[in-house]
């Protein structure tokens, strides 16, 4: 991967905001209105713009609002680019499929100078948030700090269930802070009044199957968490 310089940078507008699943969830909107708030994304290659074709029909402005609470999306993998394709074209099961697990430098915070931007996939996803990013808290298992996640998924079905969902690398699968993150969200569920959500991990061999298959074929292979 090409590292990135640090002026080469996109203008994502802000289109809607997604509501908190848990009170902590998500801070609360600041004063512009939605068209009015703006983040920098570094420039990348996996982009899904809410204007091309393929995605118009599923954009906040004109489409069925399926997807992107932002203008464009910068994945940090061909995996999870895949996995939104996939799911926003051919599942319709799904409600809404945003996609949350990007870094953002406001407008006024963006830096100019290649040393502080880290290439597509190295960046902090446990670092504090913008008021357009989605993210979880929980309590790393060593030194039980509060840490703030943001998965790379959050989907809403048609059945007014809600995932948060994570494309992982085999090898990492089990380990002991993807626990941590699972545990906070059944613990915060115990707490919910009416809303569950669930989260999920999903095998990057398996980001090409629809979720809604995923779900239910999980209990059939072992490798499925």
């Amino acid at each position: 991967m090409n590292r990135i310089d640090g002026s080469a940078k996109r203008t994502v507008f802000v289109r809607a905001h997604i509501a908190p699943l848990f009170p902590e969830a998500l801070p609360p909107a600041r004063g512009a209105p939605l068209q009015g708030q703006a983040i920098r994304f570094p420039v990348s290659d996996l982009c899904a713009c809410e204007s091309d074709a393929l995605y118009e029909p599923y954009n906040q402005l004109g489409g069925n609002k399926k997807s992107f609470h932002l203008s464009e999306y910068f994945f940090s993998s061909n995996v999870k680019k895949l996995f939104f394709d996939t799911n926003l074209f051919y599942d319709a099961s799904i409600e809404h499929i945003w996609y949350t697990g990007m870094r953002a430098s406001p407008l006024f915070e963006a830096p100019n100078d290649d040393a502080s931007v880290k290439a597509p996939g190295t960046a902090d996803k446990t670092r504090s948030s913008d008021a357009a990013d989605f993210f979880v808290p929980y309590r790393d298992f060593d030194t039980r700090a509060r840490c703030l996640y943001h998965p790379d998924f959050l989907i809403e079905t048609k059945q007014r269930q809600f995932y948060i969902v994570e494309i992982a690398d085999e090898r990492t699968v089990n380990r002991r802070i993807v626990r941590a993150k699972r545990e906070y969200v059944e613990s915060a569920n115990e707490n919910a009044d009416g809303t569950r959500i669930e989260y999920v991990c999903i095998p990057s061999h398996y980001a090409d199957m629809r979720f809604e298959k995923f779900i239910a074929s999980r209990g059939r292979y072992a490798d499925f968490s």
